[in-house]
């Protein structure tokens, strides 16, 4: 028996797509906290927002060295243009200055910085030197929890990546 293929109609076209890949986009679609997930592109087609309550969504803490090795694959979050993405949460006090990098050998970075309330702060997808690599430099204005997006740029499916966090002091 082949695989089976599910076909998905928006209202404005429709597409195909494996079975086994559609439930694992329903999961990890269902663990996207209301509000993060604004659109999904599956096959060139926008389909509306699914979303669960934000007790289901949680982003991995960013370890204590504020540095981690990972990679992007399909079962991450979908970025609704065609690529994936992974979340890291973080602490931040008001007047803390911080240095997000984000670099990978096998896609275009960007990364995000992203407030607790689901509102994109900042991005930053090549960081000025010619590379791909990704890089923001902040002050933050408010106590609280942050997620920093990493993910590929466009469609990418993504690969591995270095994230770092350094707390910059002042001179």
């Amino acid at each position: 028996m082949g695989e089976q293929i599910v076909t998905i109609d928006s209202g404005k076209g429709s597409g195909k797509m494996a079975w086994n890949q559609m439930t694992r986009w329903i999961k990890r679609a269902a663990q996207v906290e209301a509000g993060l997930l604004a659109g999904l592109a599956i096959a060139g087609l926008s389909l509306p927002v699914i979303a669960a309550p934000s007790d289901m969504y949680k982003p991995q803490p960013l370890p204590a060295s504020n540095s981690i090795s990972g990679e992007i694959t399909v079962n991450d979050i979908p970025t609704g243009s065609g690529g994936f993405a992974r979340d890291y949460r973080i602490s931040a006090k008001t007047g803390d200055r911080l240095e997000i990098e984000l670099t990978s050998d096998e896609f275009d970075t960007v990364v995000l910085l992203i407030a607790n309330d689901g509102t994109t702060l900042l991005e930053n997808d090549d960081r000025g030197d010619g590379s791909t690599h990704s890089r923001i430099f902040t002050s933050i204005e408010q106590e609280g929890e942050y997620t920093i997006r990493v993910q590929a740029f466009g469609n990418s499916t993504g690969g591995k990546f270095d994230l770092k966090v350094t707390r910059l002091r002042a001179l």
